[in-house]
């Protein structure tokens, strides 16, 4: 994650709003699904939630969701590390994760955005291949990470389902592919970092990482 954070930490430009996409591995909540509290708490200090932003998108309010769900506020950190300006946050869990509600939450989004035009970020926080062997793992993800290059939800979807990969967070994916094709007529995508977590601790049994970046 960190070759991400160091290109958005060296960017000309300063986001008003980072959106956190994440899955939801309790089953906790509603299908989409925002957060009740003000602001979230990490060592490093508060980060404000973007109220205004909230009360655009129209989502259901769920705390529980979010509450024992760790997959969005891992981010905060790292955001708060890398970045030297003060910004908000507004995660998003999604529980139902298909094609539909990435749609939903990708045009709320946009559309929301064009009576605030606010600088936003968006980060889909998703695993890759969860315990499987590093060979194996890296063969199924190609699949994935095929369907993510050609910005195509339906491949996603598509591959996981049939493969039964265990990427935790396809559904934030396919909300990131589907709201760079509503800001950009020829969006880009660029892998910046492969790995598994055998490459800290040797095993045969390993969870998979991919960095993405998508721009214009």
């Amino acid at each position: 994650a960190v070759h991400f954070f160091e290109i958005i930490k060296n960017s000309a430009e300063k986001y008003d709003t980072i959106f956190i996409i994440n899955p939801d591995h309790s089953g906790y909540g509603n299908e989409i699904a925002l957060d009740e509290n003000d602001h979230w708490v990490t060592p490093l200090g508060k980060v404000e939630i973007d109220k205004e932003f909230m009360d655009k998108l129209d989502f259901p309010v769920s705390g529980i969701a979010h509450q024992y769900e760790h997959s969005g506020e891992v981010m905060i950190p790292l955001l708060q590390y890398f970045l030297d300006y003060k910004f908000k946050i507004l995660p998003i869990t999604i529980t139902r994760q298909n094609i539909v509600n990435a749609k939903i939450v990708a045009n709320a989004i946009y559309e929301s955005n064009k009576a605030l035009n606010k600088k936003i970020l968006i980060i889909a926080s998703s695993d890759f291949s969860h315990h499987v062997e590093p060979e194996y793992g890296k063969h199924l993800d190609s699949f994935v990470l095929k369907g993510i290059s050609n910005l195509d939800s339906s491949e996603i979807y598509k591959v996981i389902i049939e493969k039964n990969i265990s990427v935790c967070g396809y559904g934030p994916i396919m909300t990131l592919v589907e709201y760079s094709k509503l800001v950009s007529s020829k969006p880009q995508t660029k892998i910046l970092k492969i790995g598994n977590s055998g490459e800290v601790i040797p095993s045969n049994e390993v969870v998979d990482y991919a960095s993405i970046l998508f721009y214009t």
